[in-house]
């Protein structure tokens, strides 16, 4: 019996999953992430669209990005992503851009159900970037919220520009879709401290280097150049809590 080999070849992989598990929180796809996840919340958006679910379930409603293979079964439908590329004023300056939000709705609404749905859902969309949701994404307090805020970000829905009756494609038929476009803020400074909170540093963002302190007046075992090995130990001091 030959011994099976493992498919996955060092540099031949390009796909989101594979990327995602190597690569560092980036501004832009966490705060669209986060805003899905802060949405996905809302009893108003569950209702409408159904809870998140898994990914690649056929029943899944919710989109981080600008999906086109939806089916006619899975309208209406939700999606979140950046949109019209970013500004970016200096290195540790400030990083602005668009996020859109796009639903599309089921083909066949009649006129009189329609009517008022664009005007509805943007009005919720509008409630949400004055709510606790949206609050929890902003960077207030360093160190704070690290689940649910996104480093750096300033602003998020001072501005917001809406396209109430567009079109859009599903399995080659025309639909009904609500356009929102969202400005955005992020502080880059506070972007990086943030990262050192999750372990990185501006210096060496591809890797995790930072690590919490956890010991006061301890000697450290098994380095070298001093440079901690993975089977260095701690051998005395006191633990912080």
């Amino acid at each position: 019996m030959t011994e099976k080999k493992d498919a996955y070849v060092e540099g031949t992989q390009a796909r989101t999953e594979d990327l995602e598990k190597r690569s560092t929180p980036t501004p832009c796809k966490l705060l669209v992430k986060r805003l899905m996840e802060e949405m996905g919340k809302i009893e108003f958006f569950q209702k409408t669209f159904g809870p998140m679910r898994e990914w690649d379930r056929a029943d899944q409603r919710w989109a981080c990005y600008e999906r086109g293979d939806w089916s006619m079964r899975q309208m209406p439908a939700i999606m979140v992503f950046d949109y019209g590329g970013e500004s970016q004023t200096s290195l540790n300056g400030w990083l602005t851009g668009t996020i859109r939000i796009v639903a599309l709705w089921p083909a066949q609404l009649r006129r009189h159900d329609w009517a008022e749905v664009p005007k509805i859902f943007k009005g919720m969309v509008q409630h949400f970037f004055h709510s606790k949701y949206c609050g929890a994404l902003l960077d207030r307090i360093p160190g704070e919220n690290l689940e649910t805020k996104v480093g750096g970000l300033n602003e998020l829905g001072k501005e917001i520009s809406w396209i109430p009756n567009m079109a859009g494609m599903v399995a080659e038929e025309r639909v009904p879709a609500t356009i929102l476009d969202i400005k955005y803020r992020i502080d880059l400074r506070r972007f990086y401290d943030y990262l050192e909170d999750l372990g990185y540093s501006q210096e060496e963002p591809f890797k995790q280097t930072v690590f919490p302190l956890e010991y006061v007046g301890a000697t450290l075992q098994g380095t070298a150049g001093g440079v901690a090995e993975d089977s260095a130990k701690v051998t005395d001091g006191i633990k912080i809590q």
